[in-house]
């Protein structure tokens, strides 16, 4: 449980992006259980929605003007090396 709600934070604050990650939870056909822990992350890696183990449905209105803002205060993207793949 703790990697993926490490990661799915992660990925928010490094594509400088909303990140919704929805896991399975209860116990599958060959008795493996999953934690579910599905979630709505911010841009700057704060929960907006975190659903536990049980089964549940959870809903979130994304704003883009914080998203636009955060991009501007931390305009990573500018990083970026220009490159073409070559299909050769």
């Amino acid at each position: 449980r703790g990697p993926w709600r490490t990661l799915l934070r992660a990925r928010a604050i490094e594509n400088l992006s909303y990140v919704a990650g929805v896991n399975r939870v209860g116990v599958d056909g060959n008795e493996i259980p999953y934690a579910g822990d599905s979630a709505v992350i911010d841009p700057v890696g704060e929960l907006l929605v975190e659903l536990g183990a049980q089964e549940q449905v959870g809903r979130v209105t994304l704003d883009p003007a914080p998203l636009r803002a955060h991009r501007e205060r931390c305009p990573a993207w500018r990083d970026a090396d220009a490159f073409s793949l070559d299909p050769g």
